[in-house]
């Protein structure tokens, strides 16, 4: 009974995407990862825009992106820092998760134009190299409405093992999508008060199908 309350309050949606069996890179990259993580900050958060100057008021057409990734902090979770996102749209980027001060939980702040955008492919970057993670990465879908303030949500990233047999273990990294967290707004307000007095704050939380 009580396994099955819980389960009725998860409205994360979770995806799985196995990792490449036939990768070497993968083992060697994620070892590495698992070997490094007792190192890493996990209650640091730092966050992180494109320009410091937000204003965009002479921008027309232009909105700005809000978003936050944490890395799980359970001990199922084999990954030791945060991966990094593509994004495509009518602006394509990346959001660049690797700098050591943001490896565990990085809120990321653009200024984009209007349009739909989607995550196209996460991949992690160490001392061995860039590693991809499997394709196709599921649909999904969020909008960036100008002269506003759009937040998606939080993501929570987290690499689980399990072993299929002597000597064989599989990998499957999983996104929880998407957390509305409203600590998240409360530490902007604090940072960027001025961006949100200015500009009205939309919840528009990043969709899967």
């Amino acid at each position: 009974m009580k396994k099955s309350l819980i389960l009725s309050f998860l409205v994360s949606m979770i995806f799985i995407i196995s990792c490449s069996k036939e990768s070497k890179p993968q083992k060697d990259i994620d070892r590495k990862d698992i070997n490094e993580k007792e190192a890493v900050d996990s209650k640091q958060v730092y966050i992180q825009s494109i320009k410091e100057d937000l204003n965009i008021d002479d921008k027309e057409g232009y909105g700005i992106l809000l978003i936050r990734f944490k890395l799980d902090d359970s001990d199922k979770n084999k990954l030791a820092k945060l991966p990094n996102f593509r994004i495509t749209g009518v602006k394509n980027f990346e959001i660049d998760n690797s700098p050591s001060a943001i490896q565990k939980d990085a809120i990321h702040i653009y200024t984009l134009p209007q349009g739909n955008y989607s995550i196209s492919s996460l991949y992690a970057v160490n001392s061995l190299g860039q590693y991809e993670f499997d394709r196709p990465f599921p649909s999904n879908n969020f909008y960036i409405e100008a002269k506003k303030v759009n937040y998606i949500g939080d993501i929570i990233v987290l690499l689980e093992e399990e072993e299929k047999s002597a000597g064989v273990i599989s990998r499957k990294l999983k996104l929880k999508l998407p957390s509305d967290n409203d600590k998240t707004i409360e530490i902007i307000k604090d940072k960027y008060s001025d961006i949100i007095e200015k500009y009205p704050l939309l919840r528009r939380i990043i969709s899967f199908r």
